[in-house]
């Protein structure tokens, strides 16, 4: 039996996050660019081509959960809260503060490990092309997320009271980003393997995603590295 009131709720509050995101698109991106910028961070092209397959994937697992009522309540009362903090995120990130970036690094660090538990709670052990199809949704997301919060923490580090130097962190980006894929895709296959699914099935879509944001990275270092090189 459909829970209705769950699923409306889910499904309504995801196009409320989603106009919300899509409405401060411009704003949040100039905040990145002007305010807080990195220079190790994905482009925002790069950025702007993710959402259109984000946006696109989790409407397919909102509709699909919606007429098929596929998740549990744990399921629905992580992403209510995942599509709920969005807002708060964009809210603060806008204020462009020291204690409005602080503040959004911890929410955003709280929405990927949300992502994780939405992941976790939705692996069905009856495996079909539909189960795997929405499992692989927040895989694709977790890809480029596990990426992101790196960037995040790094806006923190070289803007929040530590000031690191842009130069020094870019240093360890990279070693840090390998040991945080290997714990990410290392949690991901024993969640697989306790819940008795398997892993590639339901986590190919987290490959491509990192690639792309990976990608980014690469470019903007080269980009970065071609306009020293001309001064």
């Amino acid at each position: 039996m459909i829970n209705l009131e769950k699923t409306s709720l889910s499904l309504g509050l995801y196009i409320i996050s989603f106009a919300v995101s899509l409405t401060y698109k411009d704003t949040t991106n100039k905040v990145a660019a002007e305010t807080f910028y990195v220079y190790f961070k994905p482009p925002a092209k790069f950025y702007e081509i993710w959402v259109i397959f984000y946006s696109l994937t989790t409407l397919f697992a909102i509709i699909w959960i919606y007429l098929n009522n596929s998740w549990s309540d744990e399921a629905h009362f992580y992403f209510q809260i995942y599509c709920s903090i969005l807002g708060i995120w964009i809210y603060f990130w806008n204020k462009r503060t020291i204690f409005g970036m602080s503040l959004c690094t911890l929410i955003f660090s709280v929405y990927v490990y949300l992502q994780y538990l939405i992941f976790q709670e939705i692996l069905d052990p009856k495996q079909n092309i539909s189960s795997i199809l929405i499992s692989n949704v927040f895989a694709f997301q977790l890809g480029w997320y596990s990426s992101s919060i790196l960037i995040t923490w790094s806006i923190f580090f070289i803007y929040g009271p530590t000031k690191f130097r842009q130069e020094s962190l870019a240093k360890v980006v990279w070693p840090t980003l390998i040991i945080l894929h290997y714990f990410m895709i290392t949690t991901l296959y024993q969640v697989c393997s306790a819940k008795g699914v398997p892993f590639l099935d339901n986590t190919f879509a987290y490959f491509p995603s990192l690639a792309w944001c990976l990608i980014g990275m690469v470019y903007v270092q080269k980009q970065q590295f071609k306009s020293l090189k001309k001064k």
